[in-house]
């Protein structure tokens, strides 16, 4: 893959990305905090950034105005990089952990993954039978006919029921959209 260098100013830091990265990815990489409300979907408009020297692609926004695009400003979550560039990081933009919590590093707003303990619980019998909460089961199923021809979740249920004593299942719509697809896999 093709990789292009992106500097950002005023830290006078760069980092080698892959074409097509969002410059929001590139400065995340390089240790730069942009403002990102929104986790970069493009619609709290904090990831503004200045266009120096470079080429770059840019998802369709209602966020940037006309006057904003002549001025090569930018969103940082929806611009995609193309080539070498210089990316001005204004001060409405950038994220400053000192500003935020008066700490002098980022890692001070946030606990180190070794340093966190979990409390254990102890469940008995009574208080909670099935463990743990999600099972993973193997099925083999046949093939719809016309004569049998439940739905697809149904037919999971019925499978799961004569594998063993399973309790009900539940699941989203999202999850109910994609069997189809596959089950037929």
């Amino acid at each position: 893959m093709e990789k292009f260098k992106v500097t950002f100013f005023p830290d006078n830091k760069s980092v080698f990305v892959e074409k097509d990265k969002t410059v929001l990815s590139a400065a995340i990489s390089a240790g730069i905090y942009i403002s990102s409300a929104c986790g970069g979907d493009g619609v709290c408009g904090r990831c503004k950034v200045i266009l120096k020297k470079g080429q770059v692609s840019e998802q369709p926004n209602g966020i940037i105005t006309e006057k904003e695009r002549k001025n090569n400003i930018y969103l940082a979550c929806l611009t995609n990089i193309r080539g070498e560039l210089e990316i001005e990081i204004p001060e409405s933009s950038r994220l400053e952990f000192d500003r935020i919590a008066g700490k002098n590093e980022p890692e001070d707003l946030y606990s180190r993954a070794e340093s966190i303990h979990y409390p254990v619980a102890e469940f008995n019998e009574k208080v909670f039978k099935y463990s743990p909460c999600v099972n993973k089961v193997y099925l083999e199923m046949p093939a719809p006919t016309l004569n049998d021809n439940v739905s697809d979740l149904e037919r999971i249920c019925r499978a799961l029921r004569s594998s063993g004593d399973l309790p009900a299942v539940q699941t989203g719509l999202s999850n109910i959209r994609q069997l189809g697809e596959i089950l037929r896999d």
